[in-house]
Protein backbone atom coordinates (compact mmCIF):
# COMPACT_ATOMS: atom_id res chain seq x y z
CA UNK A 1 0.00 0.00 0.00
CA UNK A 2 1.21 3.31 -1.38
CA UNK A 3 1.35 6.40 0.45
CA UNK A 4 -0.77 8.26 -2.26
CA UNK A 5 -3.33 5.48 -1.72
CA UNK A 6 -3.71 6.21 1.10
CA UNK A 7 -3.63 9.99 0.73
CA UNK A 8 -6.33 8.90 -1.60
CA UNK A 9 -8.35 7.35 0.23
CA UNK A 10 -8.38 9.65 3.13
CA UNK A 11 -9.30 12.73 0.53
CA UNK A 12 -11.84 11.30 -0.88
CA UNK A 13 -13.56 9.91 2.69
CA UNK A 14 -13.22 13.73 3.89
CA UNK A 15 -14.32 15.01 0.30
CA UNK A 16 -17.38 12.84 0.52
CA UNK A 17 -18.37 13.49 4.12
CA UNK A 18 -17.48 17.28 3.65
CA UNK A 19 -19.86 17.41 0.35
CA UNK A 20 -22.84 15.51 2.11
CA UNK A 21 -22.47 17.78 5.26
CA UNK A 22 -22.35 20.91 2.67
CA UNK A 23 -25.65 19.76 0.86
CA UNK A 24 -27.33 19.18 4.28
CA UNK A 25 -26.49 22.42 5.59
CA UNK A 26 -27.38 24.52 2.30
CA UNK A 27 -30.77 22.66 2.48
CA UNK A 28 -31.55 22.84 5.98
CA UNK A 29 -30.40 26.73 5.61
CA UNK A 30 -32.93 27.24 2.38
CA UNK A 31 -35.46 25.69 4.20
CA UNK A 32 -35.07 28.08 7.37
CA UNK A 33 -34.72 31.33 5.04
CA UNK A 34 -38.03 30.51 3.04
CA UNK A 35 -39.81 29.78 6.76
CA UNK A 36 -38.96 32.75 7.93
CA UNK A 37 -39.27 35.19 4.77
CA UNK A 38 -42.69 33.35 4.46
CA UNK A 39 -44.08 33.50 8.29
CA UNK A 40 -42.53 36.94 8.22
CA UNK A 41 -43.96 38.40 5.21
Amino acid sequence: MTIQFVFLEAFSAVAVFTLESLLEYCLSWDGEWYRVQKTGA
